[in-house]
């Protein structure tokens, strides 16, 4: 979160009710942190939606996700990371998680 964009962001949820900290320790978990590793387990459908544009999560670590999850989906949005909280972009990712949602609890529920 070391962007210009991550600053601008953070700048503005400045509140007497949240401070911008994290525990040292935090950091010692993260660094072991992985979901690559794991994701042959998920059996289940999985989206994964990425900004293209994004600077504070590495897009080629969700892309090893889903090349690993057996049933994952990927979707691009051309935004950056805090651009999926203005509306028109969380609407577009909202529309479009429903919409895999949607798609995959009906076929589960024609199997039945």
């Amino acid at each position: 979160m070391a962007s210009l964009e991550a600053q601008k962001t953070i700048e503005n949820m400045i509140s007497e009710h949240w401070r911008n900290e994290v525990a040292p320790r935090v950091f010692l978990e993260m660094m072991k942190y992985k979901p690559s590793e794991k994701a042959s387990q998920i059996k289940m459908p999985l989206l994964v939606c990425i900004g293209e544009y994004d600077r504070e999560t590495v897009g080629e670590l969700a892309k090893e996700i889903v090349e690993a999850a057996p049933n994952a989906q990927l979707q691009t949005y051309p935004v950056g990371h805090f651009d999926f909280y203005c509306p028109e972009i969380r609407e577009q990712v909202s529309s479009d998680q429903v919409d895999f949602l949607s798609r995959h609890l009906l076929e589960t529920k024609n199997d039945t």
